[in-house]
């Protein structure tokens, strides 16, 4: 069956939020909600196979029960994911896959056989390609999806949470057309940020290892953090100082923040409060409906392929499931009708033993008055067929014999000085009203007598029974 919903949903340490829009029509919420829960204890995180935390289905299984319906896109926390936008060729779908393996490669600290990896393009221009790369550790993707799966969710994509930002962000006008934009999201033990040059994201970045730091740590160490990454945006990209620098909050400021953070930025910082914006997760979802711009995926592989194998299990199941019962609805349509028929044959032949006798009265009594009406019927007696045939009998034509069968045939056996005669004799015996048809056999000539012979055989009407 068809989904004709997407729900878009993100797994915090101790809480799950999710908002579900429709397939077609971006423009509205269907629903949403924020659910706690207690994390799962410590398990084999590399196989998305084995069984899940029983703890954890039990938590969001009620909360999750109106979404396992849904076309599920789960969005990871910027911490696990690698980001990096980059500048390439413009080649093919299959070489730029290629690159893009080439380009983890490079960045990521694990080897790529260990990592999930997607990509997505952001602007062409100039025969060049800005993608956004991006790359996760396989067991922290299996993690998730067996954190879902114990809710009982199916997750169809893999998505970054920082991605959800970016897209709620742009539809809501706040990226300018020009210059460079900073967006600082310092709320959580791993704050985000994003930055756009001209309109196109040049950098997604996550801030790691800050969650046991005090109020005032915290700021010095996320200001030094995001000066550091625009001095490093500057020597690789250029662009200059930011043009505007955004910290997005969910309730005030801690401490001296934003006079740390213009001061790291160069310029003045606004602040915007998250309340008024969409949700990450409907920014995660319109992505999703979006199939423009929702290109990356980091489902592993393992799971396409578990996918498929149970679709084609669950088809295969399906198909010799309907054999059988064809074959069972077949067998006992035959079984019926032959015990039908059995049931007719025996009425039958009872109905034939009840009726053999005055059946055969009838017959017996049939005949007789067939053979009475045959005998009474004097139109075509031997002596009106005799007087039929010497009316149109021509001079010069003699019969030789007439062979007469009550009610049946009448043949005659004749000789004549011409072929002529014969045809013309056959003619009248048709335009009469006694023979029902007539066969002529010959003529011929006799050599002795050079004489034309042949035989014609009359059909006469008989007797309807």
């Amino acid at each position: 069956m068809a989904k004709d919903r997407i729900t878009a949903l993100v797994l915090g340490d101790h809480d799950l939020e999710w908002s579900t829009v429709p397939l077609k029509g971006q423009g509205r919420v269907l629903a949403s909600g924020c659910e706690a829960f207690v994390p799962p204890r410590e398990h084999d995180k590399t196989d998305i196979a084995a069984e899940p935390d029983p703890s954890v289905g039990s938590q969001l299984a009620e909360a999750c029960g109106k979404l396992k319906h849904d076309s599920i896109v789960a969005g990871m926390s910027t911490n696990q994911v690698l980001l990096r936008v980059v500048e390439l060729p413009e080649v093919s779908d299959a070489e730029l896959a290629g690159m893009v393996e080439l380009q983890v490669d490079k960045y990521s600290p694990f080897p790529v056989d260990a990592m999930v990896m997607g990509h997505e393009v952001l602007d062409r221009h100039d025969g060049m390609l800005r993608v956004l790369v991006a790359a996760a550790r396989e067991d922290l993707v299996n993690e998730l999806g067996r954190t879902l799966r114990a809710a009982g969710l199916h997750t169809d994509r893999i998505d970054a949470a920082i991605l959800g930002w970016w897209r709620v962000l742009h539809d809501s006008e706040l990226i300018g057309a020009a210059g460079r934009d900073v967006f600082v999201f310092p709320q959580g033990p791993n704050p985000d940020m994003i930055v756009v040059q001209d309109g196109i994201p040049v950098l997604f970045r996550a801030f790691s290892g800050l969650e046991t730091l005090d109020e005032d740590a915290l700021a010095e160490e996320l200001c030094g953090e995001v000066s550091h990454s625009l001095m490093a945006l500057e020597l690789e990209h250029g662009g200059g100082a930011a043009t505007s620098v955004t910290l997005c909050l969910t309730e005030d400021a801690p401490g001296d923040l934003l006079q740390r953070l213009a001061a790291a930025c160069g310029g003045e910082v606004k602040t915007l409060a998250l309340e008024a914006l969409p949700s990450v997760t409907e920014g995660l979802a319109r992505r999703a409906v979006d199939r423009a711009s929702g290109r990356m995926d980091l489902t592993p592989d393992a799971w396409r392929s578990s996918e498929r194998a149970a679709l084609l299990k669950g088809r295969l199941i399906t198909a010799v499931g309907s054999l059988v019962l064809v074959w069972i609805l077949t067998i006992g349509a035959l079984l019926g009708v032959m015990a039908y028929q059995k049931r007719r044959v025996a009425v039958l032949g009872e109905d034939l033993v009840a009726w053999e006798v005055p059946g055969m009265q009838v017959r017996e009594m049939r005949r007789r008055v067939y053979m009475i009406e045959r005998y009474k019927d004097v139109k075509t007696s031997s002596l009106e067929c005799l007087r039929e045939v010497s009316s149109v009998l021509p001079s010069g034509m003699e019969l030789t014999s007439f062979s007469y069968r009550k009610g049946e045939a009448l043949k005659l056996s004749g000789e004549a000085g011409s072929v002529d005669l014969v045809y013309a004799f056959k003619n009248k015996l048709d335009a009469g009203d006694i023979f029902e048809s007539s066969d002529l056999v010959g003529p011929h000539t006799d050599p002795r007598t050079r004489k034309e012979m042949f035989d014609v055989d009359l059909l006469l009407p008989g007797i309807e029974e």
